[in-house]
């Protein structure tokens, strides 16, 4: 909890001081503070998602198999994308991992994702030892980017481990 809150607090100091030279001269900090809901490459995440899940109303049941978000994107391509040259969406991933799962494995596949993570969470929180509480919120934190990301090789790993991890509180 002191860890969230901590977390906030900065956040939260970070933006009232974005005019601070500190913020502006620092590339990181000044994207975090200057970031719009109008930007291209939010706009573009927001054109691929409402591209999934038209195609999921074509598949609703089954989605379009698993890495196949591609093939649904190209049918709902939303042609505003390349509106501006800045524009680098890469089309064969939602950019969301709710999306992606629902358009690519359907509504069962998503309940499944989604049971895994819960379920994992739940039986981190249960530990009451620090560790497994650390390990909750990173699972949190792993879950909250994928809103916006999607999954590499090293996001992968920590996920894994931290299932793994999870499995080995529930076993105990």
């Amino acid at each position: 909890i002191i860890l969230i809150l901590l977390t906030i607090g900065v956040s939260f100091l970070i933006y009232l001081n974005r005019e601070a030279p500190l913020i502006k001269n620092n590339q990181v900090l000044q994207r975090l503070v200057t970031t719009k809901l109008t930007e291209p490459a939010i706009e573009d995440r927001v054109f691929a998602w409402a591209a999934g899940l038209r195609g999921f109303a074509d598949r609703p049941i089954l989605g379009w198999g698993w890495e196949n978000f591609n093939y649904a994107f190209n049918q709902y391509f939303p042609p505003l994308i390349y509106r501006d040259s800045g524009s680098t969406l890469y089309f064969d991933r939602a950019h969301n991992i709710l999306i992606e799962l629902l358009v690519t494995s359907g509504p069962l596949g998503l309940l499944s994702y989604l049971a895994i993570i819960i379920f994992a969470f739940y039986a981190l929180l249960r530990e009451k030892k620090l560790f497994s509480q650390i390990m909750a919120l990173g699972l949190l934190a792993y879950f909250l980017n994928n809103l916006f990301s999607f999954d590499w090789l090293t996001s992968w790993l920590l996920f894994f481990l931290i299932l793994a991890y999870a499995c080995h509180c529930e076993l105990e």
